[in-house]
């Protein structure tokens, strides 16, 4: 049986089998921390959002944690990752994201939104569509021959370090095959040889077509990609949204794509790279590409739970609720100015509308790239602790009071020592010394242990405010996901030189979230902590003058 139900007007192209070669860069492994220090960093956190008595109960938990099993977790943690460096991100992988049972399109995977095309006809939007993924085969080619730039980042030293590039070879061949009690991530064909073919599905009224685009190595040129399109398109009309790239006839045009297989940051990284491919592709390719359609055979029962699924999906879909907060009064170049670190002055002024609204701040998480270790994938930036909380008590005492008077001492003392805290927390993660990490391997040494089955410190690991900087070219290009939990908000945030776009996302059932009065206080910190910063920084020039 087929089904007969159609989604929306969505036409979706999704890139398959692709096997690169492995990008040689020796790095060094990430190694833990002393554990010390790691539980020392979890109470601080954790005094900043836990009640005091939840607190002490934690504190006493985690000090004979430490005193007693946590030397033996830690002697074992070390002997793994000597033994097997790759470990570590194998298991932070499982827990991030392989042994969440929530609906990926929802609760996992991001979506970016391209500037929105023109289109005047559908020769145009095919056009595109067939440009675009013929762009995205090149840069395929690229992984393949190793020829991706390797990226570097600037310590504090000003020194280059080259970044692992590992998560580039999951992109096209990364697949996440579902299971019962955790998801698994294959790596599809891996020894796919250079000069082997590929194709891409084009999803179209409720059916699939398999289209070639290499073959012999040879990808497909534009124009035979443009000319497969309109063969399907004549015989369709609508379409079904799924993973890959997603082209709407209204000029939307996007992508939406699985989290496990790379970070965020690798994806807009990519596509940046694509978008800007300047080619000539006028000259056809000397081979044919067939494509045809694929027939699914389903019986009855199948049907039901895949209607079931479908049900499920669009109920959460409906749930779902987001906010685009656009900010064009001032950007990275204006709090640079004000020698405020841009990133440090989203998240802390996160915590102070999340206090503001809730009267508590979150346990929250901010991705950090680790890929300065070997098969480095990301650690938490936790922008909770106590100098935030004092500053967002204060702010909320005076009821922004001060807002067109000179900002009190109290507050400037709180605001200096808030970023001074949150740079020296990022500072620590950036180097792979932050909390986070750590415990989730400590935790899969022994799962049993009584410390990590404890409700307080579980709670610490549900991000009420889940959040990442997803820098893109301009503000017309849009990233944005849902939130981790049902009682929880993410916000995906772009800084651009001259302006700043929030996108703010959570469950519209959910009996905590306020999405509207959430946004509203957002854009009141923002302004606020950029009063206070021009404030600080004015005081601290006329004092060097």
């Amino acid at each position: 049986m087929i089904m007969k139900r159609v989604i929306r007007n969505f036409y979706v192209i999704r890139c398959l089998s692709l096997s690169p070669k492995k990008f040689l860069i020796n790095l060094p492994f990430w190694h833990p921390p002393k554990l010390d220090d790691t539980l020392s960093k979890l109470l601080v956190h954790a005094k900043s959002v836990e009640t005091t008595d939840n607190f002490n109960k934690l504190q006493i938990k985690i000090k004979e944690y430490g005193n007693n099993m946590g030397i033996h977790h830690q002697q074992q943690l070390e002997k793994t990752v000597a033994a097997n460096p790759h470990w570590v991100f194998k298991t932070w992988l499982n827990d991030m994201y392989l042994y969440n049972s929530l609906p990926l399109p929802i609760y996992s995977n991001p979506a970016m939104m391209f500037e929105k095309q023109k289109f005047k006809s559908d020769e145009d939007w095919i056009r595109f569509a067939s440009d675009l993924s013929c762009k995205i085969l090149m840069f395929r080619s690229k992984i393949i021959n190793s020829e991706v730039e390797i990226e570097r980042v600037k310590t504090s030293t000003n020194d280059l370090v080259p970044l692992c590039m590992d998560q580039y070879q999951m992109i096209f061949c990364g697949v996440r095959r579902p299971g019962f009690n955790q998801d698994h991530l294959i790596k599809h064909s891996p020894n796919v040889k250079k000069d082997s073919d590929c194709h891409i599905l084009v999803l179209a009224k409720n059916q699939f077509f398999k289209v070639n685009v290499v073959k012999n190595g040879e990808n497909i040129a534009p124009d035979q990609l443009a000319e497969t399109i309109r063969s399907i398109v004549s015989c369709t009309q609508n379409t079904i949204p799924s993973v890959g790239v997603i082209i709407r006839r209204d000029g939307v045009a996007g992508i939406n794509f699985e989290h496990s297989a790379a970070e965020g940051i690798v994806y807009i990284k990519m596509f940046k790279d694509i978008l800007n491919f300047k080619v000539d592709f006028k000259e056809p390719s000397s081979h044919s590409f067939e494509w045809n359609k694929l027939n699914w055979y389903i019986d009855d029962v199948t049907t039901q739970w895949i209607e079931k699924a479908f049900d499920h999906h669009e109920k959460l879909t409906n749930d779902l609720t987001m906010r685009l907060v656009q900010i064009d009064e001032f950007g990275k170049a204006d709090l640079k100015k004000v020698s405020i670190s841009p990133d440090a002055f989203i998240q802390i002024s996160l915590q102070v509308a999340y206090y503001c609204l809730h009267k508590k701040l979150a346990h929250s998480y901010e991705s950090v790239s680790l890929r300065q270790f070997d098969r480095g994938r990301a650690d938490n930036i936790r922008a909770n602790n106590p100098a935030v909380r004092r500053l967002a008590e204060l702010i909320s005492e005076n009821n922004n009071n001060f807002y067109l008077s000179a900002v009190p001492e109290n507050i400037k003392d709180s605001f200096i020592e808030a970023f001074k805290f949150h740079s020296k927390v990022m500072q620590n993660a950036i180097a792979g010394m932050g909390p986070d990490l750590h415990l989730t391997c400590l935790k899969y040494i022994d799962t049993n242990a009584d410390v990590f089955n404890d409700e307080i410190l579980k709670n610490m690991f549900k991000f009420l405010l889940s959040t990442s900087q997803v820098s893109t070219s301009s503000c017309d290009t849009i990233m944005y996901y849902g939130p981790v939990l049902n009682d929880s908000y993410s916000v995906a945030y772009n800084i651009q030189e001259k302006g700043i776009v929030l996108n703010i996302s959570t469950m519209n059932s959910s009996s905590i979230t306020l999405l509207n009065d959430f946004a509203h206080e957002v854009i009141e910190s923002l302004f606020l902590m950029h009063y206070i910063a021009t404030d600080v920084h004015r005081l601290n020039s006329a004092q060097e003058v």
